[in-house]
């Protein structure tokens, strides 16, 4: 079976992109050398005051990139003009597909690192990443994707909601929030959910009852994989994706959970 990761973080320490990295116990190198999928969606960890096409030319430097597509970082909080200068930047590199900025904010998690307010300009600044054919890989939480929703969408931008949008299995607010959200979206060809990183908030043992919850409403063509190794399972790179292929138990759902989806979203159907 084919599989596109959807969601996985390409780093070398040595490089000095990552030095985040030398403060946790997760691994100091990882490389498309190191893992076996089909295709990869390489998304953005390096630090904020870099350039946004510093991991890109790492990459270019040092490996094929034929099966390899980029979320890039870009600040949502900065000036429009200077939002729409680097958005044209990395709007010209082939291999990147979409960009993000985590935002992620909760009262109730310890995961909250986006400190600040969402942007005013936020709707503004998704219709120039619509415009660019640039896709918006999202890090919100529920509640905090419900008052902005109409927005999103009315900006025509395509979004690619990162760790299933964050559930909190323990938050009874949450989940209720986030379950009218998944209903909201549901609806709405141009959101598509990933499914990773489910441990950054969770228990693994809650995990059945979010993917019930999940799969019941979601279109499944709207769902693809994504390992988020190695800050998810960073002693086994297919862990989640055998957990996950076990849930599933169809070869056909998984084939559009595993690949199909990913390769629409990412690759444009040519991988």
């Amino acid at each position: 079976m084919k599989l596109i990761d959807s969601h996985i973080h390409f780093w070398d320490v040595a490089n000095e992109l990552n030095s985040w990295v030398k403060k946790t116990s997760l691994p100091q190198s990882i490389s498309p050398e190191d893992v076996d999928a089909t295709g990869y969606v390489h998304i953005e960890a390096h630090a904020e005051h870099l350039s946004p096409l510093c991991e890109l030319t790492w990459l270019r430097n040092t490996f094929a990139t034929g099966n390899i597509r980029v979320i890039a970082f870009l600040d949502f909080t900065q000036p429009l003009q200077e939002f729409e200068r680097r958005l044209l930047l990395l709007a010209a590199q082939p291999e990147i597909v979409g960009v993000r900025q985590v935002m992620a904010s909760s009262r109730v998690s310890a995961y909250s690192p986006f400190q600040q307010t969402l942007p005013a300009d936020l709707p503004r600044k998704l219709a120039m990443l619509a415009a660019n054919n640039l896709i918006f890989d999202a890090q919100m939480y529920p509640d905090q994707y419900l008052p902005i929703l109409d927005d999103i969408i009315a900006s025509d931008v395509i979004m690619a909601m990162e760790h299933m949008a964050l559930p909190i299995a323990t938050s009874a607010e949450n989940m209720q929030t986030w379950q009218t959200l998944l209903k909201l979206v549901s609806q709405q060809p141009n959101c598509t959910l990933k499914l990773s990183g489910f441990d950054i908030v969770n228990h693994n043992n809650d995990i059945t009852r979010v993917l019930d919850i999940l799969f019941d409403v979601m279109p499944m063509e709207r769902l693809c994989w994504g390992s988020n190794y190695p800050v998810s399972n960073q002693n086994d790179y297919r862990c989640w994706q055998t957990r996950l292929s076990n849930y599933l138990g169809d070869p056909t759902i998984e084939n559009t959970v595993f690949y199909q989806t990913a390769n629409r979203l990412y690759f444009n159907g040519t991988l």
